[in-house]
């Protein structure tokens, strides 16, 4: 079995600490960092936490910097990891099974219910919410069927041609999680449904997911033991979500990310700084793209001569752009 993530440097700490929960829970398994840059760094060639560094780049991404320089950092580990795990499937042989997971994700027992299940069915999804909620869940409930009924942070995917199917057809739609909806009605596939996965802060308020207790490395739901938790919190949405919990039940919330963030801190104060630029945020010529530029060009329409708009600058991916709108006008 390969668990995978995507990252960028900046991530990295994230990365150790997953794959460091990986090695506890599951060291049959191989670690695969997918790194979102255009090099890689020798102390993240040679780290013991990693059997494996893959550059996006190199794994067959047709157009690779057209497609990336459309993308945001937080973006992009989103758009190649279906292409990712692909990759995986085709070429690491030794492997039959992959579970993709968000690199801000961490496990607290082992994922024996995806593998089982892997077994015997060519995808594994996880829901963002597992019980219904009859109480003032309307709009809340809305917003889930926005964003998409399955998160995307957790795929386990099987060697065969109804894996590769799924993958192919959701690269098609940029990892949107949305259209992991149609999934169940598409391929050969299964929900686990254990609270102890995919535990976050979007679903913490669930019954079945009510800390009962929370210790160092290990905690136990209503339903069950903690398996794994998804610590993304890009806007700040943690702390907001704990105003839908009761005072002790925000407080193991609490506990928990602390114990992720004191972590975290410590593979930062080791070097992995997330304050590390990005390779893909910069033209050839050292100047940081701006994000209208990004826009522009990703608005193109056969434009060869942006081939490869690293080459290029702000000014001249925006010109250019402008320059052709008008002319598709007249």
């Amino acid at each position: 079995m390969i668990v995978c993530t995507t990252a960028t440097l900046a991530r990295l700490s994230h990365v150790l600490e997953l794959s460091q929960s990986v090695r506890t829970y599951h060291p049959e398994a191989k670690f695969v960092l997918g790194l979102i840059e255009d090099w890689v760094p020798e102390t993240v060639a040679h780290s013991p936490w990693l059997d494996r560094v893959i550059l996006m780049k190199d794994i067959g991404i047709p157009d690779f910097r057209a497609f990336i320089f459309k993308l945001s950092a937080s973006q992009a580990h989103q758009a190649v990891k279906s292409s990712f795990i692909a990759y995986l499937l085709s070429y690491e042989t030794h492997a039959d099974t992959v579970i993709y997971l968000d690199h801000t994700m961490k496990l607290y027992g082992p994922l024996r219910e995806a593998v089982e299940a892997l077994e015997r069915h060519s995808i594994v999804l996880t829901p963002r919410l597992c019980e219904p909620n009859y109480t003032s869940s309307y709009d809340r409930e809305l917003q889930f069927l926005h964003a998409g009924t399955f998160n995307g942070g957790f795929i386990g995917a099987r060697r065969n041609e109804g894996a590769h199917q799924f993958l192919f057809w959701w690269a098609d739609k940029l990892n949107r999680d949305q259209w992991l909806d149609l999934v169940p009605v598409l391929f050969d596939s299964v929900v686990v449904r254990h609270p102890g996965y995919h535990a976050a802060c979007w679903n913490l308020f669930e019954q079945s997911r009510q800390f009962g207790s929370v210790e160092t490395d290990r905690a136990v739901l209503a339903g069950g033991p903690l398996l794994c938790v998804n610590f993304r919190d890009e806007k700040n949405e943690f702390e907001a979500s704990l105003s839908s919990l009761t005072e002790q039940q925000a407080e193991f919330a609490r506990k928990l990310q602390q114990q992720y963030n004191t972590a975290i801190q410590g593979h930062e104060s080791n070097g992995f700084n997330r304050e590390t630029v990005w390779s893909y945020d910069f033209y050839y010529n050292g100047e940081r793209i701006v994000q209208a530029a990004r826009e522009a060009y990703s608005e193109r329409d056969n434009m060869p001569f942006l081939a490869d708009p690293y080459a290029c600058s702000n000014k001249h991916i925006l010109g250019v752009v402008h320059e052709h709108k008008k002319e598709m006008n007249n």
